[in-house]
Order: structure tokens, then sequence, then C-alpha cells
């Protein structure tokens, strides 16, 4: 009779240790499956850094490539203005000796005409 009922108690610990083997084996595959999604999910992730990264960089370079260019506009224009200034000095110059040409010339006639 002790023996039937040790027996019973084992099986019974046995089918405890069983379930309990079967519930970590369940558990330990929900963790596995979860663990490969969040795998995935860290690849994906991954793989939008590099495009970002890829995008940032270009977005770089052309802002870059911009601001030589509005450099290059700066100097340009600086340089126009420069040229502008020199021409108007050019051409008050030549505006003063024409109208001293001319007012030499006025005189030349008023004298002739005496």
């Amino acid at each position: 009779d002790d023996a039937l009922t040790e027996i019973e108690i084992l099986k019974d610990k046995v089918d405890k240790a069983q379930l309990t083997t079967q519930k970590a084996i369940e558990d330990k595959d929900a963790a596995n499956k979860e663990f490969e999604r969040i795998l995935e999910k860290l690849d994906r992730s991954q793989g939008e850094i590099y495009r970002l990264q890829s995008k940032l960089e270009a977005a770089e370079t052309e802002k870059d490539h911009l601001e030589m260019e509005a450099e290059k506009a700066q100097l340009l224009a600086t340089k126009s203005r420069e040229e502008q200034r020199k021409l108007q000095d050019d051409l008050q110059r030549v505006q003063e000796a024409y109208d001293r040409a001319a007012l030499q010339l006025g005189r030349t006639k008023e004298n002739e005409e005496k």
C-alpha cells in the first residue's frame, strides 16, 4: 500500500515536472520567436539608419556645394559693384572732359565771332 502511494506521489511529481518542463519549453520557444522579431526590427532599423545617413550625407554635400556657389556669387557681385564704380568714375571723367571741351569750344567760337 505504501509502495502504491509512493508510486502515485512519484507519478504526480513526474507529471508536474513534465508540465513544468513543457511550459519552460513553450516559454523558451516564445522567447526565441520574440527575439527573432526583435532581430528583424533591429535589421530594418539599421537599414533605415543607413538610408538616412546616406540621405544626410547627400544633403550635406549639396549644402556645401550651395554654400560655395553662394560665395562665388557674392564675390562676383562684389567684383561687379567695383567694376560699376570704376566705370562710373571713368564716365564722370569723360563727362567732365567733354564739358571742358564744350566750354572751350564755346569760348573759341565766341572769340572767332569777335
